[in-house]
């Protein structure tokens, strides 16, 4: 039982551990001078991707491949089954060029995942050539778009550099936690590390991209919900998996390719409907959001 309190206690540290990190971060990158593009391409994306990314690296030093292919591909569903869903049902998105291009990026990305887990096998090499794919993406985004700084940091220098060193400290400490406590969970409850890490796992390190969703869509930014939701599913897939990789480039059990199917489908679904409609309908996030209840259903009957 103290296993399970230090699961649920390590999903919470981390949850507003990240909370603070995506703060300070924002903070330290406008005391930096640093464009608001880069901002959200680089610092935010990192931020909401932190959990995924201390997770899957401790559980790499663990060898646990499972926990590792679990967390990013559960969290990428949960981003788009369950945080898209109700960023669609709240407000309505425009289908325009930049939805496209970041659905055409998402695509991209898996494509590279399943040709270096099916066609190649994962290894050090392979996931340092998809770190520079992913450099190399990411610069020529940043060349593509250019703007000035004109938002006031909401700390100031001292404070943001305290803030960002402590809340790190916070996510790296949760994760290492998270990633042992799950192990000792799993057996305790008879469950699979796969399920644990495709449902809590990743619906807990997906709490900062739900999180600010819901903040931007208040504030009806709804365009931001974007970048945030697909900018941190090309994160997880092109950073944090060959990070993962780094430490360990553990094989992907063949269960995993359920996964990259719904993903891939669900990509080459909204492109359809990017280019068939306008505006995002209600119903769409609906169903997705149902869609979400009867994947985590089926994962618990044959996967736990």
């Amino acid at each position: 039982m103290l296993d399970l309190f230090l699961f649920v206690i390590s999903l919470f540290v981390l949850w507003k551990s990240s909370d603070v990190f995506v703060d300070s971060s924002h903070s330290l990158a406008l005391h930096l001078k640093l464009p608001p593009i880069l901002i959200g391409a680089t610092v935010v994306a990192f931020g909401t991707s932190a959990p995924e990314l201390f997770v899957a690296i401790f559980a790499g030093l663990n060898h646990q491949s499972d926990v590792v292919y679990g967390n990013v591909f559960g969290s990428n569903i949960a981003n788009i089954f369950l945080i898209f869903a109700i960023s669609l049902i709240l407000k309505r998105l425009d289908f325009d060029k930049a939805f496209r291009e970041q659905l055409s990026l998402n695509f991209l990305s898996l494509i590279i995942v399943l040709v270096s887990v099916y066609f190649l096998s994962p290894s050090r090499l392979i996931s340092v050539i998809i770190l520079i794919v992913f450099g190399v993406i990411q610069f020529l985004f940043l060349k593509k778009k250019s703007s000035h700084v004109s938002e006031t940091p909401p700390y100031k220098l001292n404070l943001s550099v305290v803030l960002f060193s402590i809340s790190l400290s916070f996510l790296i400490f949760s994760s290492r936690l998270l990633v042992l406590s799950l192990i000792n969970v799993a057996t305790f409850l008879g469950l699979s590390t796969t399920f644990l890490s495709l449902f809590a796992v990743a619906f807990g390190t997906s709490l900062p991209e739900l999180v600010t969703t819901v903040s931007f869509v208040r504030k009806n930014h709804i365009g931001i919900v974007v970048g945030n939701v697909f900018g941190s599913n090309f994160f997880n897939l092109l950073f944090v998996l060959p990070m993962a990789w780094l430490v360990y480039p553990g094989n992907m059990a063949i269960h995993f390719y359920f996964e990259l199917t719904i993903l891939f489908a669900t990509i080459l679904f909204l492109m359809v409907l990017a280019y068939c409609f306008k505006r995002s309908r209600q119903l769409m996030g609906w169903s997705l959001l149902m869609f979400y209840f009867i994947y985590l259903s089926s994962i618990f009957y044959f996967v736990s």
